[in-house]
């Protein structure tokens, strides 16, 4: 039905390394706001088990030396 031509995925596993899951929900939103501004498009984001992406954030921190916010995430 052609409604693949207007999708855009970025998909990112939780056993993917640290840094992709840093980086993926940020180009997903970068390509959206693109889109969106841009292209005049009309965008639907959908973010789920935001825990990997905490998770990553938590392991550079701890590799940086950062002292942790509340509940043990950087922030």
């Amino acid at each position: 039905n052609g409604s693949m031509e207007n999708v855009c995925l970025f998909l990112n596993l939780a056993n993917d390394p640290t840094i992709e899951r840093i980086i993926t929900p940020r180009l997903a939103l970068t390509t959206a706001e693109y889109l969106a501004y841009q292209c005049e498009k009309h965008v639907l984001i959908i973010l789920t088990d935001m825990s990997s992406y905490a998770e990553a954030l938590r392991e550079v921190s701890a590799a940086r030396e950062e002292v942790p916010g509340r509940r043990g995430f950087p922030g």
